[in-house]
Parts: C-alpha cells; structure tokens; sequence
C-alpha cells in the first residue's frame, strides 16, 4: 500500500440536445494525444459532493450548473490502466451526478481549468464512439441512459 490517500470526485453527465458537454484534455506525456472527461473534480474538505460538482464545472466550463440524482460511482485506480506509468499512485472515487446547464446563457469564462485541459465541448453522443472518452466503459450506459431512457444508479467498478 503506498500511502497515497484516496480521492473523492464529483462529475457532471450533462446531456442536452444529444449533445454531451466534455472538457478536452492533452497530457504532454500521452503519445495517444488528446482525451475527453466529464466536468468535475475533486471534493474539498466539508464539502457536499453536490455542491463540489457546482465549483468543478462552474471552474472548468463555466457554466452554472443544477445538480440531479446520482447515476453512477466508479473507482478509478491508476496502476490498473493504461496511464499506470502516468499515474500509479493514484485513487479516486467518482460519483457522477445527472446535471443540466441552461444553454440560452452563455458561460463565463472558466477560471480554474484542469493543468491538462484544453477546451470546453459539446460533443454529440453518437461521436462519443469515436473520440477518446474516460471512463470509456461508460459509453454505452450514456448512450443507453439519454437516448433510449434505459438505465439505473450503479457502481461501475475499476473501469477506465
């Protein structure tokens, strides 16, 4: 055991017009190139996790959000996936929430993007196949839960 504390996060899934809204990221040491993630992080010390996915997206997109129900938790442990090298200390244990945005407001600037981040994105859901998505084992649960309204709360596992 290497000591490491293990971390909380909040995501937000937030689905609007088949659309998803994304962070894109670039680490410099990924010879895969850029990725896609939910918007969120991790929980500060007292916080509610409802109210840490309002900072994290309100910090990394900038829109206002409303939080809803929780649909999944996973476990992400890095020395079990590709990025192992990258991250082999780490922990984290996401528990992703339903949220919407309202669109017809144009968000601030974001004022605490992640170190990786890029951008800010509305990716359609039927592209999701085809960028690469973490967790990517959460692609066919999004697709299943906004397009055909299948789907219940769950623990995914240690998924990436």
């Amino acid at each position: 055991m290497s000591g490491s504390p293990i971390r909380v996060a909040s995501k937000a899934v937030i689905v609007e017009n088949g659309e998803i809204l994304l962070t894109r990221n670039l680490h410099p040491q990924d010879p895969d190139g850029e990725f896609f993630l939910l918007p969120g992080g991790g929980q500060n010390h007292g916080e509610p996790l409802d109210d840490c996915v309002r900072r994290e997206v309100s910090e990394e997109t900038g829109y206002a959000v409303t939080v809803g129900d929780v649909l999944w938790v996973r476990d992400y442990i890095g020395a079990s996936h590709e990025f192992k090298t990258l991250e082999p200390d780490v922990h984290q244990i996401e528990v992703m929430f339903s949220c919407s945005v309202d669109r017809s407001c144009p968000p601030l600037p974001p004022v605490e993007q992640d170190a990786w981040q890029v951008s800010v994105d509305w990716i359609p859901l039927d592209d999701l196949v085809n960028v690469r998505f973490f967790p990517a084992a959460l692609v066919s649960d999004l697709v299943a839960l906004f397009k055909d309204g299948v789907g219940s709360p769950r623990y995914l596992g240690d998924v990436n």
